[in-house]
């Protein structure tokens, strides 16, 4: 995975992945402004709920990891939105 701030400012960031209750990936970084760090791996595939913290504001989403080797992007905009692709 890669993690991706295109805002101008820095953000302090948290990930976190679940599968129904059970937490199966954690990850934080603090991203300096318009940088990106690459993160370890989640290597499962399928529907999970993806919480992005920035700065204290939590943003859930619901995301389908790809089965196949394809990158996940988690981006933080200039507008502080939170967006995952692939």
């Amino acid at each position: 995975m890669q993690l991706v701030n295109q805002d101008n400012v820095s953000h302090a960031i948290v990930i976190e992945i679940t599968s129904g209750e059970e937490l199966v990936y954690s990850a934080g970084r603090t991203l300096e402004a318009e940088s990106d760090t690459p993160l370890d791996a989640f290597g499962e595939n399928g529907e999970y709920q993806v919480a992005v913290t920035v700065d204290g504001n939590t943003t859930v989403k619901t995301y389908t990891f790809p089965s196949d080797d394809s990158a996940t992007t988690i981006g933080i905009n200039n507008d502080g939105q939170v967006t995952i692709s692939t």
